[in-house]
């Protein structure tokens, strides 16, 4: 079987792929933090137009802003992951020991988060009130 570039199955799969691409999917897992792509690209667009304008100069800036972006996009990401992964056995101690310790330490690291941390999903900012509720919770004498 011959795979022709030019049938109109090969069509319909380059426009379905444009379309995904220009309208991506809302259910898509995003991690902790908002993505930089629109950023980048929007980066990586300048750096063509610089280039010719400026005999590439402008174009090596425009790239190595895009690469910062990046790397702080990944930076704020593995901060969050880690502030999350500590927040979650902050819960599972706080159950385990009744410690109100680890209370106050979720309250501190959640309020620090959602103050500093500005690029934060909707979803990530859902998880961290989760948690602070969590804390304000009426406990009985137990402390549980």
């Amino acid at each position: 079987m011959q795979n022709d570039d030019n049938s109109p199955g090969a069509t319909r799969n380059v426009l379905a792929a444009t379309k995904d691409f220009l309208n991506p999917q809302q259910d898509k897992p995003e991690g902790y933090v908002h993505g930089s792509a629109k950023i980048v690209t929007g980066l990586l667009v300048v750096a063509c137009v610089l280039y010719p304008l400026t005999g590439g100069w402008g174009s090596l800036v425009a790239l190595v802003l895009a690469i910062v972006v990046l790397l702080g996009r990944r930076l704020l990401e593995n901060q969050a992951a880690g502030d999350f992964s500590d927040l979650a056995e902050a819960r599972r101690q706080y159950r385990r020991t009744g410690n109100k310790e680890y209370l106050a330490f979720m309250k501190a690291r959640c309020t620090q988060m959602l103050n500093d941390n500005k690029v934060l999903t909707a979803e990530s900012k859902a998880t961290l009130n989760e948690y602070l509720v969590f804390v304000d919770k009426p406990r009985g004498r137990a402390g549980r």
